[in-house]
């Protein structure tokens, strides 16, 4: 994806998230095995169980999130049931450079719910600590 996007480009994404497969499970569609790979590990798919080249799907934000650890592109912003109820929206765009005095070490140090949570330093700055203006160094 991230070749395609331009330096400033923004990817959109919709899929169906907590809020569908809690849905879904209700009312037993899709698949219970959809809804149970979901439960266990945050992504659940059955392609083609209905109709050739089409299928069900429900994937979870920490799924995601973890899908985009490491990734050129990040989340950027992340809605749950924003599309008519329903769908999730994820926003996605090429990751910045982190400052080049970044110390993942001292961010650790200074922003202890972060090293508590052992979320990736860089990853919790790219994602959320630039915007809440988390010291770095």
């Amino acid at each position: 994806m991230e070749r395609f996007l331009s330096k400033d480009g923004v990817l959109i994404i919709s899929n169906h998230g907590k809020h569908a497969a809690e849905r879904a499970s209700a009312i037993g569609y899709p698949s219970k095995w959809v809804i149970d790979q979901y439960n266990v590990i945050g992504y659940g798919s059955d392609a083609d169980a209905h109709v050739k080249g089409y299928g069900s799907s429900a994937v979870s934000r920490h799924w995601l999130e973890g899908f985009f650890a490491g990734e050129p592109c990040g989340i950027i912003a992340y809605l749950e049931h924003e599309w008519d109820n329903y769908h999730d929206i994820m926003f996605v765009k090429k990751r910045p450079l982190v400052p080049s005095e970044f110390d993942a070490e001292v961010y650790l140090t200074i922003n202890k719910d972060v090293a508590d949570a052992g979320a990736d330093p860089i990853q919790h700055y790219l994602l959320s600590g630039r915007k809440e203006g988390q010291r770095f160094r």
